[in-house]
């Protein structure tokens, strides 16, 4: 707080700077093993990062994948720029994950 004090400026003022941007969540159930789905989509990626599942960035934006431990499914949460993004990044690796356990895309 005491660095808002001496810049004069307020919380809201400075998080009113800060860029937006927008989630889109997914799951999809997986019938093939989820950590051979998982390793895939990290090989598949180089600058993925393998922690609670797979976290990578993507064009604009960055994608986590990771399992659900209640049922067969991996849950999606993508970040982009715009919402339009986020979904779309979301999409992709959707229909990668279904192509990757067998699914229909």
């Amino acid at each position: 707080m005491h660095g808002c004090r001496k810049l004069r400026t307020t919380l809201l003022q400075l998080s009113e700077k800060l860029p937006s941007f927008y989630l889109s969540t997914r799951e999809v159930a997986v019938d093939a093993d989820q950590g051979a789905v998982m390793r895939e989509i990290a090989r598949r990626n180089p600058n993925a990062e393998l922690v609670e599942g797979v976290r990578a960035r993507t064009r604009g934006g960055w994608v986590r994948v990771a399992p659900l431990p209640s049922r067969r499914s991996l849950r999606i949460v993508a970040e982009g720029a715009s919402a339009e993004l986020a979904e779309e990044i979301c999409a992709d690796f959707m229909k990668t994950i279904r192509n990757l356990s067998g699914g229909t895309p």
